[in-house]
C-alpha cells in the first residue's frame, strides 16, 4: 500500500473521511485535472467562514436560534457532500441540542459552545491531511499525464514531411503546359477521360444512384 492509500485509509479509520471522497475521485478525469483540489479548497474556505460566523452568533446576546440552526444545517450539508463525516456528525449533534430535542429539554448554551469548539478542532484535524492527500493524488497522476503528452508529440513527429517542407522545387504552370504539349496523343485522351470522370465525383448521392440505375 502506497503513501496515498495509507493516508486515505487512516483518515477513514479515524472517522474524518468517508466513501464520498472515493466517489469524488472517480468523477475527476483528464479534462479537469484540478477538479478535486478545487472542490476541497472551496469547501474549506467556505466552512472556515461559517465557523467564524457561528462563533460570533453564539457569543452575541439574543441570537436567533433559527439563524444558528440554518447556518449549521448548511455546514452539515456541504461537509457531507465532500465526505467529511466527522464535521457532518458534529453539525447534526449541534442541531439536536440547539433545537432542544434531546430528552425534551431546552438547548444548553454551554454544550453548544463546547460543540462549536469541537467543530473548530474537527476542521483543523481534517484540512491539512486532506490537502496532503490531494497532493499525493496529483503526484500519482502526473506520470500518466506526461506519458499521454509524450505519445501525442511522438505521433506528430512521425508524420511524413511534405515536399514543401523538404525543400523540393514545385513545377510551375509553364512547366505543366510544356509537359502537356510534349505528351503523346494517348496521354491527352487519358487526361480528358480522367477529367470527365471527375465531374461525377461532385454528384449528390440521389442523383448518382439514379444515373447508376439507368446504366444497369
Amino acid at each position: 500500500m502506497g503513501q496515498k492509500d495509507e493516508l486515505r485509509q487512516r483518515l477513514m479509520d479515524e472517522g474524518i473521511l468517508d466513501q464520498q471522497y472515493t466517489q469524488l475521485t472517480s468523477i475527476q478525469d483528464d479534462s479537469e485535472p484540478t477538479f478535486l483540489r478545487e472542490v476541497y479548497e472551496l469547501y474549506f474556505e467556505d466552512a472556515w467562514k461559517k465557523l467564524g460566523k457561528l462563533g460570533a452568533m453564539l457569543a452575541a446576546p439574543n441570537t436567533c436560534r433559527r439563524d444558528v440552526d440554518a447556518l449549521v444545517h448548511q455546514l452539515k450539508g456541504s461537509s457531507s457532500s465532500v465526505g467529511l463525516c466527522a464535521l457532518a456528525g458534529l453539525c447534526k449533534r449541534f442541531r439536536e441540542v440547539s433545537e432542544g430535542k434531546e430528552d425534551g429539554t431546552d438547548a444548553n448554551m454551554k454544550e453548544l459552545m463546547l460543540l462549536n469548539d469541537q467543530l473548530q478542532e474537527a476542521y483543523s484535524a481534517a484540512k491539512d491531511p486532506i490537502m496532503q492527500l490531494l497532493n499525493l493524488e496529483e503526484e500519482d497522476r502526473a506520470p500518466i499525464e506526461r506519458g499521454r503528452e509524450g505519445a501525442g508529440e511522438a505521433g506528430t513527429s512521425n508524420a511524413e514531411p511534405s515536399a514543401v517542407e523538404l525543400g523540393e522545387e514545385q513545377p510551375t504552370t509553364a512547366d505543366q503546359q510544356r509537359i502537356r504539349k510534349t505528351a503523346p496523343a494517348g496521354a491527352a485522351a487519358d487526361e480528358a477521360a480522367v477529367r470527365g470522370g471527375e465531374g461525377n465525383v461532385g454528384e449528390q448521392p440521389a442523383a448518382k444512384r439514379t444515373r447508376l440505375s439507368s446504366e444497369l
